[in-house]
């Protein structure tokens, strides 16, 4: 037999192998049937051979390059062809002689017992005997080639009994058996071949020699086929354990440093205006390509092979390279199969054939992803396994894995140990990443076997730690903590590429949120100390020089030594300070080093000698006492100008005064001794002055407490003596300077010191501890307003107090108040030390432990490791805290300073949540504690780089990293430290800082969104603000606003539906009273008036809230919300669409729906080239904008008008509060006090700066931090050329720009200033409230309302530094407004004032004159209207009654009564339903203004309270504002819109032959938008240009009209199958009969692109305005929302299927039972109806599954989950499409009703909507009879007929649902020249109707029916031939064509 054909034969014996294992061996069949088994019912005979083959595919492969098994196949009969030309039959009988080693597992099969053995050998020789029945030859070869030697089988074949009717099957299970069982009975034989193999062994030596030599020579030309691994190389192990490391180090290898304690950012790789989902999965294993690359290689070195012996290397290296092939696939089939049906019941199987060992599933997912098994080839799926799709090892391996670790808890503890192995190498940059896909695919190319399984891959160990997190519901914390932190370590590590930070982030958020609650208690690990050696002695006292920021410290060597730390430097500089006498070597040594007030002098002494340092350069002066120096302290509160004063008080009783002179000079200090009259009895044992330097207090062994008074004439008068029965007291001064506290006995006693009369002061104790156990004291350094300082006490038991002290002069009641105690210490506490930068207390007891507190809360935030000595001592320094030991000569240092602890609080307020889960400590978890300490800064340095990303509009949303970084920072409760900054419990609590503005929002709405789906209270910090003009609720009235347990969910959405749908129920209708005067040639006084010099009243204008008086136009707010504009309308400003003057008030149109708060109108100066605009805030806190678009000033990137209002996209989600305007540019302040500005800084001088790229941004760049860092603006104003910031508090003034003229309030400021700075000279006239800004003059407004005016208003008035202005008496200004040199002023009373000038063609002052007015005169006219507010405009002036709501109050008013139909709030009070709807609204702005942060990519399925989501509750999407969601989308749309010469252009045939039927329009315009870039399909009327064949049509708009409403059409006609019906539908029932839903059997590739292509056309829909007419059912809807379906969604669907799966599931209750089950369900296996009815599986394999009554329930489940995801194919693919032409995150936040209203708009044509869009043309008007006629006509149609006429005159079958979504406006003309009673006609493209004259209405109603409902094609021809009339308007001058119907 040739080498070729024997090698074929080799593999045909595989197959069959194969075919014989998978069709044979019960495992296997009982697996794909879908039941299992117990391993008792495997024969042992097959239990050893898939051993066998398991351990058979984890030895490693002959050859390095990785194949398909087919071209293994090919490459043997290569080999073959090959040998056969170059050897001789000789290598067919060394390939005979092959043998196979096989596995010790089999051993493990059972055998014959010893006294069966001879038996049994000799019956079945016997039974060989009588019927002796030769096997097939193929059987045989299988046996061999299976592993067992010829020998072994020649034995089987002589003794083994075969009957002679076997089959082949039969005959190779019969072999099999015997050969397993009888392996001890054949010893004999096996000697004698061993006998003559030893023999063969020696005559072949030779031969393979010469194969030796030839391999070693052909490793360059044939490497791959004659090298690789042997045998003997099968036992791979592969380690990557770590040594533990130090913190320091582990920080180190991280790649972080104190300098740079974050990694590298996570950047955008592209810009993403639109916000698609970019989703991040784990790269493929490998590419289709690498394995053919291989082939050919090996190829080409069969061809290079030169001698028999390679050949025969090469043979039998291909060989095993098959057997070791197929077994891997027979073993991933088996592992294929089993993950198909995971199930307890697996785990028996699987442990039976070691694949429950998780090393060999490691390794074996190892090699399917380096593509060492390259899937399952097609020969192997000969098997009839139901629903068998191509099976993905990686997947089927993992599935396994993950089963195996559920259900076997040694399994899981392995594989953590593996996961966290790999991860800590990787983040350490052990391990080796493949980042790139070249760099992957280069190095798998040559990767064998050995390196895969030694190298384990990085992606590997993702598979395994994603298996793992899944699993962590399973077990609680403590288990994973090794795999936590070694998570956090890759999250964390600068060595990690930015998107396995991602993953490694993922991960954590998985295991935090599925680990299972316990609940244990928090632990803080003890920190190391750093130790700093330098004394000699011990270390008896430290102190910090503030100033300085330097340590002291003094040892019994009487030396000082003086530490500092450079930036940087981890080791400190030392400077010793020596005592320059002799006596101080022997001296006793005062254990104090007291540092004076000003940080100029050190004080220390030996014996009777004080030494004096001077700080600045060391330099020392003594000074000999009379006595033995006992105590000292320096005078506080140092005067400039004033010595340095220490008191020293001597042994003796005595006191000194010391002063240090010529401290501040360069030369040698001298020191002035003084001896005080007053001696005291007994040593004086301490020393204390007051805070303020008046007050020295003094202790002495005998005479007790003295207190003496420090005069203005430096003389110490001896006020009080207190005698005390102890030794030694000890003092300490309060901060206020005023109380004193004093220990003796350990008893504490409190004394109040006071003056009584002159300079007298006395001592009182008010309060004395209740035992004598108090040892230490310490004061906090600050006391509040109300005069309330912090004492903390430490006792001999270990406890500490803290006590609420107040002064004499705030007292009322207990002046003493226990706030907590402190119980951690286990000895006597013996110091005490306050931070005085932050809310943290130091302690430190006996037995050497020290530990911080956290004043706020009482919480222990740190502890240090125990040095077994007394603390003696404790500072504070800005490298942590300084300690000295007794008995120690070395300094400790116990890191963080007190600057640095806001990682400290992280890490506590982290383990206070992770102690629920099982992390108690972060002991074992080194990389999670350094994560934790500095995730802030990772969060503040993260947020600042996106947020400039989407503010410039690269980005839509933040990025998936961070907003699950943001939730984790939520879920761990790290939020609490950076909102709400620590502050000692004495004092008031600080606001939020303003760069975690954000992070509050965020953690507001997941609270409150919590809150509400729960019904729980609110935390007290989220508690809903109430506006200062609302009262709140007595407690007795019930029904709380906060209280969500009184308010149900029901309640809730009737209060936002009548809040909607009533709107005068809320806001009110009062009658106002608008007053004018000025010029007013655009009408804009009212009443046709062109001048009024004296103030007059405009009756037409009623319902007003708001009056603005504009350039040449005026503007008012009704009370709706809703804008109205009269005046000049060139450049747009009107708003209207065009530049049209308007002489009677109009609508706003576009911003009808949106409430707008205030409108501010430009230019503020009269100009010669007058240029107008305008910008309205809206009640949801957006800006919007029109008119002229000069240099950006508006917000918006064009110098062109914009003629109806645009959402300013930089300001999106500003919250903005107030807006400001003058001529070149604007400002805005958002409710968080931040200040934008946009605009140019243009300069009269002509010197111009661009402005900021035409966009608002913030005006608080980095060079500003220093100036309003963390300052709140409260108001902003601008001037011609300045602005003026006025903060929150009205105290501090900020202006920038032109200073001349004192124009900022000072003549001494001049010049141009770019960047705001505080003006000083301001503060003096406030707190102010408001400020006016002209061309160079100011006004403010104090909080008493004064008014401070600077500046110059007009040119010949002189300007004129900061001055009162002054009203009359009693008249408090309430509002100030400025324009065109004059000013209005408005007091209390409703009085009106003016001052300026009445130019000569102007009388704006309000009273004849034009002379320069310069002080406030009262507008006399004016009647007595009590108004409420003024407006300054350029020619002119307005006044109104009405109230203006500032910021911070409200306008919705308390309604009269709910409405019927609202039964849920009919007992409640209307007073209480008002407070509960701000609640709700405040809800509404807090989720709309961090709706970024929020995960919108995709559909979540599970939130928890680390990733908490609040836009996965419909509830809560339902809880949002319409109009705020609305106008996000608006903005958007805008910010992404394309011009229209973009769009594509694209062809459709409607028209065809007499033979061939109509063309469908759907799939011609799908087939051709689809080629298209979808960014041209973003223009603002039509997304492409339809040129219909055939028909005599040009689109302008109506073609595109038509063919998208044909389109609907045929989507739900039949002719396509994208769309079925409901099956409520067909089964005529339940709700939704009437709708349609996607067609879940359309998967096909052009399927899913036609789905997508809808997705297009619904993003269309939106932008353009023009809904479409398509009736999909609600769930999906709900669905595109992003939402996930309930059962009550499919009920709403498919009401009989929900019957079923309730009857199935609850059929026991009807007493069926398991024996009668099947026969009442028909339904036999787990398949079920789907949508389209037909029967599925509800799983893989369900066809073959079973269903009983024991497993009804899962079968429900499945069926359930089936029906409820079997749309995810299709709704990915409309949501891809509608994902490219709209924002998909905002659509995030719609419900499903406001979706479906956005693409489809409203199902019922109101023809009232009509009526507001007509515009009259040609000589008509709305009381023309034939107008008046056709609006009856229409009002009477029914609904279909109106869908009809709306379709004739516009091509659209539907109406968006407010006016303000219509850009178009319904043009109605007349006929023209056409005669009496003709057709009309329309214009589609124009939205258009011309209409002839006709006698009668009955006339125009049949000719009018007859046209829309029978007309239905376009033609242009009638439209060519009348081109001349005047149709076309300004709207349209883009369009040069048009379509007529």
């Amino acid at each position: 037999m040739s080498s070729a054909a024997k090698s074929l034969k080799a593999i045909m014996c595989h197959q069959e192998l194969v075919k014989l294992l998978l069709y044979k061996t019960p495992s296997v069949n009982v697996v794909v049937s879908g039941e299992f088994m117990d391993k008792s019912e495997l024969s042992s005979t097959y239990q050893s051979v898939l051993k066998l083959l398991i351990s058979k595919a984890l030895k490693l492969s002959s050859l390095k390059p990785s194949l398909e098994l087919f071209e293994l196949e090919q490459l043997c009969c290569a080999l073959g062809l090959e040998a056969l030309t170059k050897v001789s039959e000789s290598i067919v009988c060394e390939y005979e002689g092959l043998t196979y080693p096989t596995d010790d597992s089999a051993d493990s099969s059972p055998s014959l017992r010893p006294e069966e053995d001879s038996a049994a050998v000799s019956e079945e020789a016997a039974s060989t005997e009588q019927q002796p029945r030769t096997p097939a030859p193929h059987v045989v070869s299988s046996l061999i080639e299976m592993g067992f030697l010829q020998s072994h089988v020649n034995i089987a074949v002589e003794r083994c009994q075969i009957p002679s009717n076997s089959d082949v099957n039969t005959s190779m299970e019969l072999l099999l058996s015997w050969l397993l069982v009888h392996r001890e009975d054949i010893t004999e034989e096996l000697e004698q071949i061993e006998q003559e193999r030893d023999r063969e062994q020696e005559d072949s030596h030779t031969l393979a020699q010469e194969q030796s030599e030839h391999t070693t020579a052909a490793v360059e030309h044939a490497p791959d086929l004659l090298e690789g691994p042997t045998e003997d190389q099968h036992d791979i192990h592969a380690d990557h354990s770590s040594s533990e490391m130090s913190l320091t180090s582990l920080l180190s290898a991280l790649g972080l440093t104190s300098q740079h304690p974050v990694p590298k950012l996570l950047r955008f790789i592209n810009t993403n205006p639109l916000g698609c989902a970019n989703t991040s999965e784990i790269p493929k294993h490998i590419e289709d390509d690498e394995c053919s690359s291989s082939f050919s290689m090996l190829l080409n070195q069969v061809k290079k092979l030169r001698s028999t012996g390679e050949c025969i290397v090469a043979i039998n290296r291909v060989l095993t390279a098959v057997q070791t092939l197929t077994a891997r696939y027979i073993v991933l089939f088996i592992i294929a199969t089993v993950s198909t049906f995971p199930s307890v019941k697996c785990i028996p199987l699987l442990e039976m054939l070691d694949l429950g060992d998780v090393e060999i599933l490691v390794r074996l997912l190892r090699l399917v992803y380096a593509g060492r098994i390259n899937g399952i080839p097609g020969s192997l799926f000969f098997l009839n396994v139901p629903d068998s799709s191509p099976l993905k090892g990686l997947d089927c391996v993992g599935e396994v894995l993950r089963m195996v670790v559920t259900w076997k808890s040694s399994a899981g503890s392995q594989l953590l140990q593996a996961c966290s192995r790999d991860l800590v190498g990787a983040a350490l940059g052990g391990a080796q990443l493949a980042t790139k896909k070249n760099e992957r695919k280069e190095q798998r190319s040559d990767r064998s076997d050995l390196s895969v399984l030694v190298n384990p891959n990085f992606y590997v160990s993702q598979k395994l730690v994603q298996i793992m997190a899944e699993v962590a519901g399973k077990s609680d914390g403590s288990s994973m903590i090794h795999m936590i932190d070694a998570l956090a370590a890759c999250l964390f590590s600068s060595k990690l590429e930015p998107d396995h930070r991602f993953w490694a982030l993922k991960q954590l958020m998985t295991i935090f949120s599925t680990t299972k609650p316990v609940q244990l208690r928090s632990e803080i690990s003890p920190s190391q100390m750093l130790q700093f050696d330098g004394h000699k002695g011990q270390i008896m006292k430290c102190t910090l020089n503030i100033k300085e920021k330097n340590l002291l410290s003094v040892s019994e060597d009487n030396t000082v030594l003086l530490w500092s730390w450079s930036n940087g430097e981890d080791q400190p500089q030392r400077t010793t300070l020596c005592f320059p006498i002799s006596e101080s070597s022997n001296g006793l040594l005062l254990p104090i080093l007291p540092v004076n007030s000003t940080t100029s002098c050190i004080a220390g002494a030996v014996n009777d000698v004080l030494c004096v340092w001077r700080v600045r350069d060391c330099v020392s002066v003594t000074v000999k006492l009379p006595n033995l120096i006992t105590a000292m302290s320096w005078k506080e509160a140092q005067k400039d100008g004033e010595f340095p004063l220490l008191i020293v008080g001597l042994a003796d009783g005595q006191l000194c005064e010391v002063k240090v002179l010529r401290v501040s000079m360069n030369l040698h200090p001298e020191l002035k001794l003084t001896k005080l009259e007053h001696y005291a009895q007994g040593a004086i044992c301490d020393l204390s002055w007051n805070s303020s330097g008046t007050t020295l207090a003094a202790s002495s062994l005998a005479s007790g407490l003295h207190i003496y008074h420090f005069t203005t004439k430096e003389e110490y008068l001896l006020s009080s003596v207190v005698q005390h029965l102890s030794k030694k007291t000890f003092l300490s001064w309060s901060p206020g300077g005023n109380m004193l506290s004093t220990i003796e006995r350990n008893q504490l006693k409190l004394w109040d010191v006071r003056t009584c009369h002159e300079e007298s002061l006395t001592a009182t104790c008010f309060h004395q501890s209740q035992a004598d156990h108090v040892c230490c004291v310490a004061w906090h350094s600050l006391e509040s307003d109300d005069g309330i300082s912090l004492l903390a006490s430490g006792s001999l038991n270990g406890d500490i107090d803290l006590w609420k002290v107040t002064s004499l002069q705030n007292h009322c009641g207990s002046r003493v108040l226990h706030m907590y105690f402190l119980r951690e210490h286990r000895t006597p506490v013996t110091c005490l030390e306050f931070s005085t930068a932050d809310v943290l207390l130091a302690s430190g007891d006996k037995d050497g432990s020290v530990k911080v507190w956290d004043l706020q809360n009482g919480d222990l935030l740190k502890h240090s490791t125990k040095i077994a000595c007394e603390v003696l001592s404790l500072c504070w320094t800005l490298q942590g805290i300084a300690i000295c030991f007794k008995s120690t000569n070395a300094l400790y240092i116990l890191p963080p300073g007190s600057h640095d602890y806001i990682g400290e609080r992280c890490v506590y307020h982290s383990l206070l949540t992770l102690s629920q889960h099982g992390l108690s400590s972060t002991t074992k978890a080194p990389c999670l504690a350094t994560f934790l300490k500095n995730m802030h800064h990772l969060l503040s340095s993260q947020y600042a780089y996106e947020l400039e990303e989407l503010n410039s509009g690269n980005q839509l949303v933040h990025s998936e990293y961070f907003q699950m970084l943001t939730g984790l920072a939520v879920g761990l409760g790290i939020h609490t430290v950076l909102l709400y900054p620590p502050n000692a419990p004495h004092l008031p609590s600080l606001p939020t800082p303003l760069e975690w503005e954000w992070l509050k929002s965020f953690s507001t709405a997941v609270t409150m969104t919590a809150a509400l789906n729960d019904r729980t209270p609110l935390p007290k910090q989220m508690l809903c603000p109430l506006p200062s003009n609302v009262e709140p609720l007595g407690l007795e009235e019930g029904y709380q606003m906060n209280d969500n347990s009184v308010w149900t969910t029901l309640m809730d959405s009737q209060i936002l539906q009548w809040f909607a749908t009533c709107p005068n129920d809320w806001y009110g209708s009062a009658k106002s009273t608008v007053l004018t005067w000025g010029k007013g040639i655009y009408n804009q006084l009212g009443h046709s008036t062109t001048q009024k010099a004296l103030p007059g009243e405009a009756t037409e204008w009623t319902d007003v809230e708001q009056i603005v008086a504009g350039s040449y136009c005026t503007y008012t707010i009704k009370f709706d919300g809703s804008i109205e504009a009269i005046g000049d309308g060139s450049q747009g400003r009107l708003g209207n669409g065009g530049s049209e003057s308007a002489s009677q008030m109009l609508t706003v149109s576009a911003l009808q729906g949106i409430k707008v708060v205030q409108i501010v109108a430009g230019p503020r100066v009269l100009s010669t080239t007058d240029e107008g605009f305008a910008l309205a805030l809206s009640e949801a806190g957006n800006v919007y904008s029109w008119g002229k678009a000069a240099k950006g000033r508006i917000g918006h990137s064009t110098n062109d008008a914009v003629r109806t209002p645009k959402l300013i996209d930089a300001l999106i989600g500003k919250d903005i509060k107030m807006i400001a305007c003058c001529d070149y540019h604007c400002a805005a302040v958002s409710s968080s006090g931040v200040l934008y500005t946009f605009g140019s800084n243009k300069l009269p001088v002509g010197h111009e700066v661009p402005s900021s790229v035409a966009t608002a941004d913030c005006f608080l760049d980095s060079d500003e931090q220093t100036v309003m860092s963390n300052v709140r603006i409260g108001y902003v104003s601008c001037g011609q050329f300045f602005t003026l910031a006025i903060s929150e508090d009205g105290f501090q003034v900020f202006g920038c720009g032109k200073a001349n003229d004192a124009a900022l309030g000072d003549l001494n400021i001049t010049g141009e200033h770019f960047k705001f700075f505080r003006l000083p000279h301001l503060t003096s006239f406030g707190p102010f409230v408001k400020a006016a800004s002209g061309h160079s003059s100011a006004v403010l407004i104090n909080s008493s309302g004064t008014l401070c005016w600077f500046g110059s208003l007009y040119e010949k008035m002189a300007p004129r530094n900061a001055e009162i202005l002054q009203l009359p008496a009693g008249e408090r200004a309430v509002d100030v407004q400025t324009a065109s040199e004059y000013m209005l002023a408005l007091t209390e009373s409703g009085s009106v004032y003016s001052w300026g000038l009445n130019t000569h063609h102007t009388v704006q002052l309000g009273y004849e004159g034009t002379s320069g007015v310069t002080t406030p005169t009262l507008i006399a006219s004016l009647p007595a209207k009590q108004l409420k507010q003024i407006s300054a405009g350029v020619c002119h002036a307005a006044a109104c009654n009405s109230v203006v709501h500032p910021p911070g109050t409200t306008r919705i008013s308390v309604p009269v009564a709910a409405p019927a139909q609202y039964q849920a709030l009919r007992d409640i009070p209307c007073k209480a339903i008002h407070a509960r709807l701000l609640l709700l609204n405040y809800f509404s702005k807090v989720v709309l203004s961090s709706w970024s942060l929020f995960s919108t990519s995709q559909i979540v399925e599970r939130s928890s309270s680390f990733h908490f989501n609040p836009l996965a509750s419909a509830t809560t999407r339902s809880f949002l504002c319409s109009a705020h969601t609305e106008g996000l989308m608006e903005g958007f749309i805008s910010r992404t819109m394309v011009a229209m010469s973009h769009q594509p252009h694209i062809t459709v045939q409607r028209i065809s032959n007499d033979e061939e039927p109509c063309k469908l329009v759907f799939p011609q315009i799908a087939s051709q938008i689809l080629e298209k870039s979808t960014k041209n399909l973003c223009s603002k009327s039509r997304a492409w240009k339809v040129k219909l064949i055939g028909e005599g049509a040009d689109d302008a708009g109506g073609v595109f009209d038509e063919t998208v409403a044909q389109m609907c059409e045929e989507l739900e006609n039949g002719a396509l199958k994208l769309l079925i019906p409901t099956p409520n539908s067909v089964n005529k029932c339940g709700l939704n009969t009437d709708h349609f839903i996607f067609n879940p059997h359309c998967t096909s590739k052009q399927d899913l692109q036609w789905f997508k292509f809808i997705g297009i056309m619904f993003g269309v829909a939106v932008r353009t305005k023009k809904p479409l007419d398509i009736h999909l059912a609600l769930p999906m809807w709900k669905l595109l929302a992003g939402m996930l379906l309930t059962h009550q969604d499919l009920e709403e669907i498919d009401m009989m299927f929900m019957q079923t799966m309730y009857s199935i599931k609850d059929i026991h209750k009807s007493g069926v039972q398991d024996e009668d089950f099947s026969e009442i369900i028909p339904i036999e296996h787990f398949i079920a109806q789907n949508s389209s009815g037909n029967f599925v599986p509800v799983v893989q394999g369900g066809g073959v599954i079973k269903l009983t009554f024991k497993n009804r329930t899962e079968y429900v489940e499945k069926s359930l989950h089936f029906r409820l995801h079997e749309f995810d194919l299709q709704v990915t693919a409309v949501r891809e499409g509608l994902a490219s032409i709209v924002p998909l995150p905002v659509i995030s936040l719609f419900t499903s009703h406001m979706l479906e209203n956005a693409v489809c708009g409203d199902k019922q044509i109101d023809i009232r909507i009509l009526k507001k869009l007509a515009k009259y043309e040609s000589g008509l008007n709305e009381y023309t009879e034939r107008v008046k006629w056709m609006w009856s006509i229409l009002s009477s149609l029914p609904n279909e007929d109106k869908i009809l006429f709306l379709r004739f005159v516009s091509g659209r079958s539907r109406l968006p649902n407010k006016v303000g979504k219509i850009d178009q406006r319904f043009r109605i003309t007349s006929g023209g020249n056409r005669e009496t009673n003709a057709l009309p006609t329309a214009q589609t493209c124009f939205f258009q109707i011309k209409l002839p004259l006709y006698s009668s209405e009955s006339v125009l109603k049949e000719k009018l029916c007859y046209a829309f409902r029978n007309c239905r094609s376009i033609d242009t021809d009638t439209y060519m031939l009348n081109r001349g009339d005047n149709s076309t308007t300004e709207d349209d001058e883009d369009d040069d064509d048009d379509d007529d119907d």
